[in-house]
């Protein structure tokens, strides 16, 4: 962020205020897990652009729903750590375990994965409004019937996770997820990955 170090033309570019604004924080403090802020307006899309390794992280290791929201939310709350970010990034964490975990169409496992998702934060939320701003994406084939105009392409989080499910982009998580799976299992198997025998694998807040 300084010097430019590990960036293409030599200095950093396009760093989110609330991604900005916890470096910022972090560097005075020292404090990483209090460095995110928890106001309203910090619900950038940030977090969930970087959840992703987070994400298969706990998938790798096969651990619990509660220790990986637990975990992702941890890492979310980095830069952005009011809830309404880390439920963004949690929701995406179970869509990426129902793509590695079940066969089917791809909006099939997805809704599966949405489904757990709004469950479990049903039972573990102590403000359900909160929840209530992802109510778009209970039900994917009504979603998919708003149509493009109706999806807001901005740096808000919910705005940026209703992208995700737009059906040409959908399958760029099924790929990484996917891709991260094979990898996984060939360190156990080289020959199941190689065989095929696989696994079916941005309104107004800134950045």
């Amino acid at each position: 962020l300084d010097d430019g170090a590990f960036t293409p033309y030599g200095y950093a570019y396009d760093i989110g205020r609330g991604t900005m604004n916890a470096i910022r924080k972090y560097k005075r403090d020292h404090k990483p897990h209090e460095a995110g802020s928890t106001t309203e307006n910090n619900n950038g899309n940030g977090s969930l652009m970087r959840i992703m390794p987070a994400v298969l992280y706990c998938i790798d290791r096969g651990l619990f729903a509660d220790t990986s929201i637990d975990i992702i939310h941890r890492v979310g709350g980095l830069t952005h750590g009011h809830i309404r970010a880390q439920i963004a990034c949690g929701l995406y964490y179970f869509m990426a375990a129902a793509i590695v975990s079940n066969n089917g169409p791809l909006p099939e496992r997805l809704q599966k994965g949405l489904g757990t998702g709004f469950t479990f934060y049903e039972a573990h939320l102590a403000d359900r409004e909160e929840l209530a701003h992802y109510d778009r994406l209970r039900d994917l084939e009504h979603f998919a019937g708003l149509g493009v105009d109706s999806i807001r392409s901005t740096g808000y989080v919910v705005d940026a996770l209703e992208v995700c499910m737009v059906e040409r982009m959908s399958w760029l998580i099924s790929a990484a997820v996917t891709a991260v799976a094979m990898v996984s299992r060939s360190r156990i198997s080289p020959r199941r990955t190689t065989s095929g025998a696989s696994r079916s694998a941005e309104r107004s807040a800134s950045e």
